[in-house]
């Protein structure tokens, strides 16, 4: 079995997919270091419509993927509310991967955009 190259460079990689892996299925807070980067850099983003809202978890059905930064997926996401007529809510998260994106009702995801 082959084995990955060991050393600080490819752990900080490992670990740093590892916790985005982590936040887009909402299993973990992401720490603020990550979320400071992931608002700052180009980045993928889902647009989640939101059925529950519970602290900084919410529960929803997405919209849309978002590429850039997390400033333009905010405007998306409000561009998107103000084309429902402000009848929907539309949080951003990491990036959700999945086959049925459109079909899931997903839950306990770490939201972004919270104020």
């Amino acid at each position: 079995m082959g084995r990955s190259p060991q050393g600080p460079a490819s752990q900080s990689i490992h670990v740093s997919k590892a916790i985005y892996r982590d936040i887009s299925h909402g299993f973990l807070r992401a720490p603020k270091s990550c979320l400071l980067y992931m608002k700052k850099h180009p980045m993928k983003f889902s647009l989640i419509n939101i059925t529950e809202h519970s602290g900084p978890l919410i529960s929803g059905y997405w919209v849309q993927n978002h590429v850039g930064t997390f400033a333009s997926a905010r405007e998306a996401a409000r561009a998107t509310e103000a084309a429902n007529s402000n009848r929907i809510s539309v949080a951003v998260v990491a990036e959700l991967s999945s086959a049925t994106l459109a079909l899931s009702n997903w839950r306990a995801l770490s939201l972004l955009d919270s104020d």
